[in-house]
């Protein structure tokens, strides 16, 4: 037996969803339109098989562009302004504070810089993304104009821009955001800006300081990490007990820079020349 709802009850359910529900939501109705009806699909949604759609942008590397991961390789624009830029990645709302400190090139496209934070961070990358910068989103649209009908506001397509295009000199500032639900904010201060010197790499990325652990995803955005942080320092309690099994064992302090490093320095075509036809 199939339930029928009205429009109204549909909107109703719809509006009762969390953001990333609603952008799950709005995925699968659209994956039904376009089996049932011929629907186009909007870029980047549909099977994994389709994923390469993401990669016409010239600047994209061959292998997909998933829109919760963003670039998986370090891609820099050729006729973008190079400088080294050292900048600070820190979590909005929680004490003592949870960071990063990193040494990029300020023509990093900003998808790859999405996927360096995620990673340098602890991040599980499960969640959309998005860079804002004053009043001005940059995401990967959800549909061939620009115009992301999730959040219902327009973005500018942030594989057409790199980190240099939101902040350049020391003291610039944006804003990178993950996982509308829970709502990570990250504020990015840049510390230090500088010309490459001759015959220095102006295709590498480094992790350089940070601390504390990543909060554990889905926990509840800052208050829920909060809370979480404060039941497990009773850890016999039925409440941490409860978490533990839930999150897994968790040391708030945990950070080993050598590990964070690594996989920094690992990610494909870091410090390599990038050759563009």
């Amino acid at each position: 037996m199939k339930l029928k709802l009205s429009p109204t009850e549909i909107f109703e359910a719809y509006e009762a969803l969390d953001e990333q529900g609603k952008m799950e939501f709005m995925m699968k109705l659209m994956g039904h339109l376009h089996d049932t009806m011929g629907f186009p699909m909007p870029d980047g949604m549909g099977d994994e098989d389709d994923n390469d759609e993401w990669g016409n942008n010239p600047l994209d590397p061959e292998e997909d562009l998933l829109p919760s991961m963003g670039l998986t390789s370090i891609v820099c624009h050729p006729e973008r302004p190079s400088r080294q830029l050292t900048v600070r990645v820190e979590l909005k709302g929680i004490k003592p504070p949870i960071w990063r400190k990193l040494v990029i090139p300020s023509n990093l496209m900003l998808e790859s810089f999405a996927h360096i934070i995620l990673l340098s961070m602890g991040w599980d990358m499960e969640h959309l993304h998005q860079f804002v910068k004053g009043t001005t989103f940059y995401s990967v649209p959800t549909s061939d104009d620009g115009f992301d009908m999730f959040s219902m506001m327009e973005n500018k397509d942030s594989r057409n821009y790199t980190i240099g295009d939101l902040i350049f000199n020391k003291g610039d500032k944006c804003t990178f955001e993950y996982d509308f639900g829970d709502g990570w904010e990250h504020l990015i201060t840049v510390q230090e800006s500088r010309d490459y010197e001759e015959g220095e790499n102006r295709n590498l990325v480094t992790l350089i300081g940070g601390k504390r652990a990543c909060p554990p995803e889905d926990i509840g955005g800052v208050p829920g990490y909060m809370d979480f942080c404060e039941a497990i320092k009773k850890p016999r309690s039925k409440r941490a007990k409860e978490l533990i099994e839930w999150y897994g064992d968790y040391d708030p302090e945990e950070f080993d820079l050598e590990i964070y490093q690594y996989d920094i320095e690992d990610i494909d075509g870091n410090g390599e020349e990038m050759i563009y036809e």
